[in-house]
């Protein structure tokens, strides 16, 4: 699961020092539904030989022929 961390808090996740449990829970609350989309992607972003902006483009999604 991915973690949504706000801008004001970037410093403080990047700190390799930052061991505070509590602070660090406090930034990782579940992000708001309303501003988060999800949609089908190509396969291929599951592979590192591929890495260009068309990967995260909206495919149509291709229903799985054991359902």
């Amino acid at each position: 699961m991915p973690v949504i961390i706000q801008p004001e808090n970037y410093e403080v996740w990047l700190d390799p020092n930052m061991t505070d449990v509590t602070r660090i829970q406090l930034m990782t609350k579940s992000y708001p539904e309303r501003f988060l989309k999800a949609y089908p992607v190509s396969r291929r972003v599951n592979s590192p030989q591929h890495d260009s902006a068309d990967l995260i483009e909206e495919e149509a999604l291709q229903r799985d022929e054991h359902s």
